[in-house]
This record gives structure tokens, sequence and C-alpha cells, in this order.
């Protein structure tokens, strides 16, 4: 998608066809902190003692996990996204209309072509959809205010993805998200030319440490602060924005310094949304990703990185998601096939025939291995078309023997083949927006307790709808997502780092907990 090689380049010259910053291929949904801490005993003997339900901190998820109530979110903008990313590329992009244009070209015409995701082992390009409709966006003002106060694009969501937590020296922060959605009555202008149908945009900045992972304690001290009840939605709201857009500097313990109080014990952050944590640092892994469905068009998952050298926004592969037609006896790359069969096998089974990690029974935690490479990660993926993005129905129609015969393998006594089957698919874009449907998997969640898989909103796990000045969430956010991440935080806070090394607290206890995690445990398993 992005860029084209038909128009003038900059003068940083032509970015490399179709290539954009290339992934490190860590699963956007399942690293760092999620899967290490989920329900896992802790090592620490320092660690902070189990606490009564009077003593555990506040955690509300709509004010320190996933903010979407518009009263917390009207001082961050799309416009105002967009000129941070500007102001941040050091003068490489003009403005926000020449970002926007660029973006979408190359989901149009020859540039599309040109700037597709490309193999690197040579191999034959994976599906993509070129021309498509978002190239009409390339033609389209996205700031211009249209009716009466309403904006193209609206923000509806800020999250804080302490999961994806690297705690390592030379790791990050996590994930800081900016979810933007197209709004439902930005048309722009009427048939023919209209915008029609839904988009959401979502930009996933990773967060580096700068050496020192004790800023990351503190950024999640702030992040739990929002939610006493002594700051105004109005504070809280200020604060995101400079969190997001500003820059902010904070103390050891999460709190917010201003003016001469800087020094030795605080921590200066950039702004959240900052090209370098987009995909322009060479550090840096985060990235945007767009759920669009235009013009009576098929649901589509895509994924963008900033490219350093002609700062522009390319499309990569999807980060964490192989693709589908891999599964296949008639795959397009044996080779793909090959190393994703041998993936999958370790999978499954480690090196000692131990369970391996997509056998893990914690929902938020079970993942295959790391390191997935990258001739194996589709350029798109369709979340509405089985045939083209569901790996269980492709395994059922025409599946490689090979993983037919591991996958059948590595059945156990409580888990079965079809499970196994669909964990791999839930992994995916797809899988997790729409094919992965409600159903026993032979989970637990991180109290050892059943639970089931759950679905999203129609493909999508946040909306443009609201209810009540809160923008809708999908059951699985409800039910299983943002529980994990509560949990995780919880524990996070409870630990300390010692001469730079992270410390886990102890598990939180069930009665610690959140309001919004116990109602979200009543009527488990939610099958």
């Amino acid at each position: 998608m992005l860029v084209g090689l038909a128009v003038l380049l900059s003068s940083a010259g032509a970015p490399d066809a179709g290539e954009g910053k290339a992934p490190l291929q860590d699963h956007p949904e399942r690293r760092g902190l999620g899967v290490k801490l989920a329900g896992k005993s802790s090592t620490n003997t320092e660690a902070t003692p189990g606490r009564d339900a009077g003593a555990a901190p506040t955690i509300e998820w709509g004010r320190s996990l996933f903010v979407r109530k518009a009263a917390l979110l009207n001082k961050i903008s799309f416009t105002a996204v967009m000129d941070q990313l500007v102001a941040s590329s050091g003068g490489k992009i003009a403005d926000r209309n020449e970002l926007f244009r660029n973006w979408w070209k190359t989901a149009a015409g020859d540039e599309c072509e040109e700037l597709r995701p490309k193999q690197p082992n040579g191999g034959p390009p994976f599906s993509y959809d070129c021309s498509r409709a978002e190239g009409m966006l390339k033609d389209k003002d996205p700031y211009k205010e249209f009716g009466v106060g309403k904006t193209p694009f609206i923000i509806i969501a800020a999250v804080n993805r302490v999961d994806l937590l690297r705690d390592s020296l030379g790791g990050d922060c996590g994930e800081f998200r900016i979810i933007a959605g197209k709004h439902p009555d930005w048309e722009n202008p009427a048939a023919p030319d209209r915008i029609h149908g839904e988009m959401l945009i979502a930009f996933e900045a990773v967060m580096p440490n700068g050496g020192k992972p004790e800023r990351c304690m503190a950024i999640q001290k702030f992040w739990l602060s929002l939610s006493e009840k002594r700051f105004s939605d109005e504070e809280v709201a200020i604060w995101l924005r400079r969190f997001f857009l500003e820059g902010i500097t904070l103390a050891e313990d999460g709190s917010v310094v201003d003016g001469d109080a800087v020094g030795p014990t605080t921590f200066q952050l950039p702004p959240a949304m900052h090209v370098d944590h987009l995909g322009a640092s060479e550090s840096s892994t985060g990235q945007i990703r767009t759920n669009s469905k235009l013009h009576g068009g098929q649901w589509g998952l895509r994924e963008y990185r900033f490219d350093k050298p002609s700062m522009r926004l390319l499309p990569t592969r999807t980060t964490g998601s192989p693709e589908p037609t891999l599964f296949s006896k008639n795959s397009p790359d044996p080779e793909a096939t090959n190393k994703l069969v041998e993936l999958v096998a370790k999978s499954i089974r480690t090196d000692g025939s131990a369970p391996g990690p997509l056998l893990d029974s914690n929902i938020n935690s079970f993942h295959l291995l790391p390191s997935l490479p990258e001739h194996l990660l589709a350029a798109e993926m369709n979340a509405e078309d089985r045939s083209l993005g569901d790996y269980a129905k492709i395994l059922d129609a025409e599946g490689h023997p090979d993983l037919i015969g591991e996958i059948e393998g590595g059945a156990t006594r409580t888990l079965t083949a079809e499970q196994i089957r669909k964990r791999i698919q839930s992994l995916s874009c797809a899988g997790c927006h729409q094919f992965s449907r409600t159903g026993n998997g032979g989970f637990t969640d991180d109290f050892k307790r059943e639970v089931c898989w759950q679905i999203s909103f129609e493909n999508k796990h946040v909306t443009t709808e609201s209810t009540d000045g809160e923008y809708e969430i999908s059951d699985a956010l409800k039910f299983v997502f943002l529980p994990h991440r509560e949990f995780v935080m919880r524990k996070y806070l409870a630990g300390k780092y010692i001469k730079g090394v992270y410390w886990p607290g102890n598990d939180p206890k069930k009665e610690d907990m959140s309001n919004d995690a116990q109602a979200a445990s009543i009527g488990l398993p939610h099958c």
C-alpha cells in the first residue's frame, strides 16, 4: 500500500518497493509481560505480598487500560495525531495533507502494485488487493469538519498495552495506542464519489525504555493514577493529550512533573505518537494497523510502518499472521510451508517432548513460537471470506498433510486436534477479528478458571457506536483480554527493579481485582 514510485519522490530517495521497515516478528498481541506473567507463580522472594481488597489499588478499565469515554478523549483528535507525526519527522514530511495523501495513493493504481509487500526470499507474492476502495482516500480531506461539528475520523479509544512491555534493559515499555474510526456519517461527498463503509485505524506506538527500565514503572504508575476519583474527566483528558501528543515528565511515583522539578529521578517522555515509535527507528517495532470494509467490499486487515529514509508510511506484512495458502496442500511456496510445519511442530512439542506454547492452557498466553520468519507472513488478511483467511477451514478442505499430521499428533487427553487448529486460527488477525467463534478451546484464565474464547463485535473490537458516552467494545475485550491486562498491570506494579532487573510481584488475588473484572467473571466460562 503506500507511497508510489510513480509520483515525485522526496529528496530522501525512493523507498524499496513493498518493503517498508522489516518487522520484528514477535506477535503484535502476545509478547512481553502478557506471556511472561500470565497466571504464573512469582519466583521473587521480595515480591509485594498479596493484599486484601481494601488495600489493592483501584483500577478502572475505562481510565487506566482502555479509555473509550468520549469526555476523556476529547483533547485528542485525528488531525492532532497526524500533525504530531509530521512534527516528529524532523521536517521530512511537509504537512498532514501530504502524509495522508501519500499514505493512500498506493491503495490505487500502479503504486499499489509497485509497493505491495514482496517476498524477501524471492518467492511469488502473496494475495494483496490492488487497486481497492481505500485508494479513494487520497483525494479526500480527512480533517475538514462536516455537518454540525463532525469530523471524518473520530478518536474512539486510547489504550495502555502494559501486557506488551518487554522488561529487559534494551526492551520497551509496551505499546500505547490511539484508535480512530471513520465517522459513520462521513461520505464526502455524496454518490458516486462518496466514502461508504467502515474503517478503523490503530496507531500502535512502542515506547522505548531509553536504557532505563524503571521508566516503564513510572509510566504504569501514571496510568494507574488516572483511575483516582479525585481527578476530573477534564484533568484526565489533558494528561492523555500530553502523554500521546505533547510529551510529559513523570516522577518515579508516576506523578506529573512540571517546570523546575525535572531532575535525575524524573523521566522525560517524548510524545507516544512519534514516527520513531511507529517504525522509523531501528529499535522500534510499533505499527499502524487498519481494519476496513469500504464500498461493499470485504473486511481487510493490513499493516503499515514509517520508512525512515523516505519518512513515508509503507505497507508491511501482517505481523503474527502466516499466509493462509501456506496451510494448503496446494501451497504456492512449498519451502515456506515446510518452515511453517516445523514451526507448528515445535510449538506443539518442544525438543524435550514437553507441551509447547501452543498447548498452554492460559487463554492469554498460548502462542506459536516467536521469531516467525518474514517470508511466512501474509501481505493482508481477509476477515470475511473463509476460503481466503480461515486457517481451520483451509485445513479441513485442502490441508497440507504434514501440517494435519503434526496437529493430530499433538492432540492430548484434554485437547483435540480441532481445538489445536482453532488455536492457530485465533492467533491470526482474521481469526481474532472474525473466524474464531465463541467456544471451548481447553482454556483457563489467570486464576485457573475455565473460560471460553469470545467473539469480536461484528469484525471489530471497538466501534464508532456509543452508549452513554462510551464507545462499545467486544465480548473478547470484556471477558478475556481486559481482565488479563489488569492482572498483568497489578502483578507488574507489585514487583520491583533491582539493578535494572525486574522482579515480578505475586499474583493478585481474585478479590483484589476491579469491579469491571469481577463483573466479567460472573457466568464463566461464557461459552
